[in-house]
């Protein structure tokens, strides 16, 4: 996801107040790491694991960190509504949110790997998903099959035998 300066400075900063705005009701602290972590997942791709954002951390943070602080940061943004994680694969998968419309995803049954797709009908048809039993917050759809490389190497793979 490329950002103009200034949207990811406004993404930043909505991101940022938003955070302030949880803790401060959580009674909990406001530490320059929680921020900092905040501004490179601000910065990130659509979708990271913690490794990838240890990395970037590593490579654009301002402060350094250990991986505790990193994936309990991350439980802080979850439960602050900041980010989705996504339990897809043998890896949690993490996106910034600062919206409740829907998303969309194909999720490769082979390697793993989790896109995020822009298909405006089938947004259309999730927003409008109501249940009498239950509160829909965050419409998300998963759509698992294989990604183009994998098909193509299973298809290699099934003309050689």
């Amino acid at each position: 996801m490329c950002f103009g300066m200034h949207d990811t400075d406004y993404i930043i900063n909505t991101a940022t107040a938003r955070l302030t705005d949880y803790l401060l009701a959580q009674k909990m602290r406001r530490t320059p790491e929680r921020y900092e972590i905040l501004r490179v997942v601000c910065l990130s791709p659509s979708i990271f694991t913690l490794e990838e954002l240890e990395e970037q951390i590593r490579k654009h943070g301002q402060v350094q960190v250990s991986r505790t602080t990193l994936f309990n940061a991350l439980e802080t943004f979850v439960d602050a509504g900041l980010v989705i994680r996504h339990l897809l694969s043998r890896t949690a998968h993490y996106e910034l949110t600062l919206d409740s419309s829907p998303r969309i995803y194909s999720v490769c049954s082979k390697c793993r790997k989790i896109s995020r797709l822009e298909r405006p009908e089938l947004k259309t048809q999730l927003s409008a998903t109501r249940s009498k039993t239950f509160i829909v917050q965050q419409p998300i759809l998963y759509l698992h099959g294989l990604c183009r490389k994998c098909y193509t190497n299973e298809k290699r793979k099934t003309n050689k035998d």
